[in-house]
């Protein structure tokens, strides 16, 4: 691999890290979970988990420096598929999957994750007005069923 090659593939997997970071960040923070959470004389420490999001889990948990862990769930589970490390914009990769399937299943969530959580927000509303529709019909006939008993029918 000569320098120049060497230099792209570096340029390239910082920008990666710097999206997947920002992007762990902004939806465990939108939708996760609070983990812990302490605000010291120095710093502030914390951190975060979003469970089964379109197929991912990610925890972020952050100090003097930044981490990250993406987990993936293949066909047999849920696995870590990426864990890395940012401190004022320097990255370290600590175990990434050579599996590429679950990077470009990520890089489609980054791009589309608004329409993704609308359409899901819309399938959630669908499904509560049909339960809520449902409920209504057995109360209605529970009604009559009592009535009807009352009446000796």
């Amino acid at each position: 691999m000569t320098d120049k090659s060497l230099a792209q593939k570096v340029a390239e997997r910082k920008n990666l890290l710097k999206k997947i970071a920002s992007f762990v960040s902004e939806v465990c923070f939108e939708r996760g979970k609070k983990l812990e959470y302490e605000e010291c004389s120095t710093h502030t420490r914390g951190k975060y988990e979003l469970k089964d999001f379109f197929g991912f889990s990610f925890v972020h948990q952050w100090s003097w420096r930044d981490n990250y862990d993406v987990y993936f769930n293949y066909n047999h589970g849920l696995r870590l598929v990426l864990q890395f490390m940012e401190q004022e914009g320097c990255y370290e990769v600590l175990y990434i999957d050579d599996n590429p399937s679950w990077l470009g299943s990520l890089k489609k969530l980054m791009s589309s994750k608004s329409k993704m959580i609308e359409s899901a927000e819309r399938r959630k509303k669908r499904l509560a007005e049909k339960e809520e529709r449902d409920a209504k019909k057995k109360e209605k006939m529970l009604k009559i069923q009592h009535e009807a008993n009352l009446l000796g029918l």
